[in-house]
This record gives structure tokens, C-alpha cells and sequence, in this order.
């Protein structure tokens, strides 16, 4: 199989040891290891998008198996068709296991530095904006599940990251890629104010739910209107002679 015009770009938690993912990944194609503890989800893939040399951009979760015949197809499909971007792997957290992207496609777009979950989500709202054409075909990723307590803070994190999602797009598209389930469209009032559809819940965790989302309410709207305020307020004159 030929992988050698891709980059595989895999955020990893760990500095000593590399994720088992490595063993699967053909030599022929570079692959981009990029800490998480330099920040967000958005910025670390960011950082390894930097770092790649390949015009095609594999961005995929450590803790799965690279798929090498069926991902070389996606990447063909890809080159014949620069403006194609491929998710797989749709399972929660509305996010993918799996994107491929050209780097034209990705230099227009980018991840949210910002966000530390649901940057992919971010991404691909964005990109179908632009006019990029998304797909999400049948994959060997798709009954991957990913441990939700495999990243540090991740519950917190994810529920408190929701709120800049929320403020910058002004609604959460639950399942907008996802081909098994039907898009749940989010809107403000309903994500601060019912925590939660699911019967059986039990009171502590819909509160706890509650008081993250509320706190992210205070921290990014205090900043927003922080930045507002300051915007303007100092002004640099450049004088020729």
C-alpha cells in the first residue's frame, strides 16, 4: 500500500511511552506523535498538522489500530478530490476516530486552538460552511468506543468546553455527522437549563452538570466581554516621514 504523500498525526498522552497505534502505521508514511500537555485537542493538532510535510493529513486517536488498506482508499478518494474531507468512527462526544483531510482543505479551516474537546465537531461545521464536502462511509472504527476517563478531567472538561462551543455557534449539533443517528440540534436555553434527556440520572450528576456548565457561562462570557471592552482601547499611530 502505498501511504507515502500522508501524515498521520496522533495526540498522545504520554511521553515515555508510544501509543500502540505506531506499530500499525506503515513505515512509508510520516508519522507525527504530539503531546497533550502542550495544550488543547485543537491546538495539539494544530501543531502536528505544522509538523507534517505530506499533503495528505490523517488525524486519528491513539487507541485504535490504522487500518492501512482501508484508509489508503479514503486517501485516494481524497487526492482525486481535494475538497473531500472523510470522518469515521462516530460513536459519542460528537466527535470522530477518525479525519482525513488534504492540506489545502485544512490551511483554510484549522481546529480551534481554543478548544480542549469537540474541536473536531468545530472543524467540520466550519469546513461545511466553506463549501467542503464531508463524508462519513462505513469504517472498521465504527463500534470504537473511546474510555470517557481516559484523558485527565475529561468529564469536566468536556461538559465545561460545551459552553464556548455553544456561544460560538450558537447551537450544538448532536450527531451532525453522524451517519447511525439523527442530528439533535441543541440550543442554548435547553443545554443551560436541562442537563440532561436521559431518564435515570441521578440528581447529584444532573447538579454537577449544571454548576460546570453555569461556571463555563461565567469564565467565556466574562472574557468575551472582557475582550470587547479592551477592544479599540489602545491605539498605535505610525507616522512616515
Amino acid at each position: 500500500m502505498n501511504m507515502k504523500d500522508a501524515s498521520v498525526i496522533v495526540i498522545t498522552g504520554s511521553t515515555v511511552h508510544k501509543p500502540s497505534i505506531c506499530q500499525s502505521i506503515p513505515s512509508e508514511a510520516e508519522t507525527i506523535l504530539v503531546y497533550q500537555g502542550q495544550g488543547s485537542m485543537g491546538r495539539c493538532r494544530n501543531i502536528g498538522a505544522d509538523l507534517a510535510h505530506k499533503p495528505l493529513l490523517i488525524f486519528i486517536d491513539d487507541d485504535v489500530e490504522f487500518e492501512t488498506a482501508f484508509l489508503q482508499k479514503q486517501t485516494e478518494r481524497i487526492r482525486s478530490e481535494p475538497r473531500l474531507i472523510v470522518t469515521m468512527g462516530w460513536r459519542q462526544w460528537e466527535a470522530p476516530t477518525v479525519l482525513i483531510t488534504h492540506r489545502d482543505a485544512f490551511d483554510r479551516v484549522k481546529f480551534d486552538p481554543s478548544l480542549y474537546l469537540l474541536e473536531s465537531l468545530d472543524f467540520l461545521l466550519r469546513a461545511n460552511e466553506k463549501g467542503f464536502k464531508i463524508d462519513t462511509p462505513k469504517s472498521p472504527y465504527d463500534e470504537h468506543v473511546r474510555a470517557f476517563f481516559d484523558m485527565p478531567d475529561a468529564w469536566f472538561w468536556y461538559q465545561f468546553n460545551q459552553v464556548e462551543f455553544i456561544l460560538k455557534h450558537r447551537h450544538i449539533p448532536r450527531n451532525a455527522f453522524n451517519p447511525y443517528h439523527e442530528t439533535n440540534i441543541i440550543k442554548p436555553a435547553k443545554f443551560l437549563f436541562n442537563p440532561t434527556t436521559v431518564r435515570g440520572v441521578p440528581t447529584f450528576y444532573k447538579s454537577r452538570r449544571m454548576l460546570v456548565r453555569w461556571m463555563g457561562v461565567l469564565y467565556y462570557g466574562t472574557k468575551k466581554l472582557l475582550k470587547k471592552s479592551t477592544s479599540g482601547a489602545f491605539t498605535v499611530c505610525l507616522h512616515t516621514t
